[in-house]
């Protein structure tokens, strides 16, 4: 009987993509399980840290039955790696893109640091890469 319900999850397809920053732990990932458990999301966890987004995304799959959980690279303390990610996404053959849950975020409080672009890495973070990420189209779904 497990394996019908295998096959069947497996010929479903989700009708809509969220894609969530900083997915992999804490608000993000339980925002991405609760999206996850209603079988018409697509989830796209984009994270920097690769082996910590796949095995995001293997728990995931394992607590929501939810075989379309997927996990992309995406560095928010990068311009160039958030117009890589719109790039590679905009590529992508996934349902429409119907959310954009900008959760990612850091707080440095000691010293200061600075992005690859010279800002100021909270700042750049948590506000410009977020920014740059809307303002490049891949939150443009037609609604």
């Amino acid at each position: 009987m497990n394996k019908v319900k295998i096959r069947m999850a497996s010929r479903y397809r989700p009708r809509k993509t969220v894609v969530i920053t900083g997915g992999n732990t804490g608000l993000g990932y339980h925002c991405a399980k609760n999206l996850a458990t209603n079988k018409d999301w697509h989830v796209i966890i984009a994270c920097r840290n690769r082996d910590t987004a796949a095995e995001a995304v293997e728990r995931l799959i394992v607590e929501t039955s939810n075989e379309h959980i997927e996990q992309m690279s995406l560095d928010l303390a990068s311009l160039a790696s958030v117009r890589q990610f719109a790039k590679h996404f905009a590529l992508r053959d996934v349902p429409p893109l119907r959310a954009l849950v900008c959760n990612a975020g850091i707080q440095i409080v000691t010293g200061i640091t600075y992005t690859q672009n010279g800002f100021e890495t909270t700042f750049g973070v948590n506000h410009l890469g977020h920014f740059l990420l809307v303002n490049l189209g891949v939150a443009d779904a037609s609604v």
